[in-house]
């Protein structure tokens, strides 16, 4: 399979992957052949791309962190926490969400623990109308690969990964044109928009058994290193050590959407912004554990190499994101697969850009 940004898909072109709506419904099956009407509805539903079928990557399989069954529960359990009537918050109703998310993020944290990935392809949880649900899903699943890297505990990834699903829980108290809106914000949208934090906060100390450090952590995943973050303007050492990985997955996840006032940033502009900003918006330590997690150029994507050639990268190597195993498809005879971490012939071969 390949990636095609939502510019570059055309009729003919056979699906690579099931895409579902925001209900978990099924929208197209995977092998399905694309028609204009299809095409129509997926731009509608605001995809950034679709994974594609094609000869020339058919030996390409993109590797999956949680199963479908368990994002689109996840997602379901969530839609209901962000939907339930304020009035019904203190019923059974509500008491039986928080006990299945809880299942749910303990279902996550056991899928991503025990996958043999290599690192994280965060396109392939990305093949849903972009929805908050599927965001928080996405900074759980960073979140708990980072933690991991970090030496936390299984009581404390479970932690971390909690209030990394739960993280954005306050924008429900926010009006949804705002939280949605794709104009710069006005000084007091910007104001109101920031409290979601807190309310997110309060909300989970009423109503959600978690730990103090979970708590806190959804209260301070906008702080950043350098103090210029919210609600509080907290610096270093007095960010919580939770918020601090929350932060960075939160981030990423968010520039390769197309949400708030900016466009969707290809996987290595995110990444490379991550990595820049150590020092200042982030903790040096948490962003090695990002680096050594997350995919540079994620499996499917088009990639152009220094020697003029095209290729899509086929795997990723732990701790070696400039490195991938990539299949040559461009000059079409010269296909074939080119390890540029271990082959000889690969020595001063380097990727230039990425074909989105």
């Amino acid at each position: 399979m390949r990636y095609f940004g939502i510019d570059r898909i055309r009729e003919g072109m056979k699906l690579g992957g099931t895409l579902y709506t925001a209900t978990g419904e099924i929208l197209l099956r995977y092998g399905t052949e694309l028609t204009d009407e299809y095409i129509k509805r997926i731009q509608e539903l605001s995809f950034k791309g679709i994974y594609v079928e094609d000869s020339e990557s058919r030996e390409i399989v993109i590797p999956s962190i949680i199963t479908e069954d368990l994002k689109l529960e996840t997602a379901r359990v969530l839609k209901g926490i962000y939907t339930l009537d304020e009035k019904r918050f203190k019923t059974l109703e509500m008491a039986s969400y928080v006990s299945k998310i809880k299942k749910c993020v303990e279902s996550i944290v056991q899928q991503v623990l025990f996958d043999d990935r290599q690192v994280i392809n965060l396109l392939d949880v990305k093949t849903y109308d972009d929805v908050i649900y599927f965001h928080c899903i996405n900074v759980a699943i960073l979140s708990i690969a980072m933690a991991e890297t970090l030496k936390y505990n299984m009581k404390e990834i479970e932690e971390i990964a909690l209030a990394a699903i739960l993280h954005d829980i306050g924008k429900r108290f926010l009006p949804k044109e705002l939280v949605f809106k794709t104009e710069k914000y006005t000084t007091e949208e910007w104001k109101e928009y920031q409290s979601h934090s807190k309310k997110g906060y309060e909300f989970l100390k009423d109503y959600v058994n978690m730990s103090s450090l979970a708590y806190i952590a959804v209260l301070q995943h906008h702080e950043k290193y350098d103090g210029s973050g919210y609600p509080d303007g907290r610096k270093q050492d007095d960010i919580n050590k939770y918020a601090k990985i929350i932060s960075i997955a939160n981030d990423y996840d968010k520039m390769l959407s197309q949400k708030d006032q900016h466009p969707a940033s290809q996987p290595a502009k995110a990444y490379q912004f991550i990595i820049r900003n150590t020092n200042t918006f982030y903790d040096p330590e948490v962003v090695r554990a990002f680096a050594t997690n997350v995919a540079l150029y994620p499996v499917g994507v088009t990639v152009k190499l220094n020697d003029g050639k095209t290729a899509i990268v086929a795997k990723n190597y732990r701790g070696n994101p400039l490195r991938p195993l990539v299949r040559i498809v461009e000059p079409k005879s010269l296909k074939h697969f080119l390890d540029l971490k271990e082959s000889p012939d690969a020595k001063n071969i380097a990727i230039t850009g990425v074909d989105l």
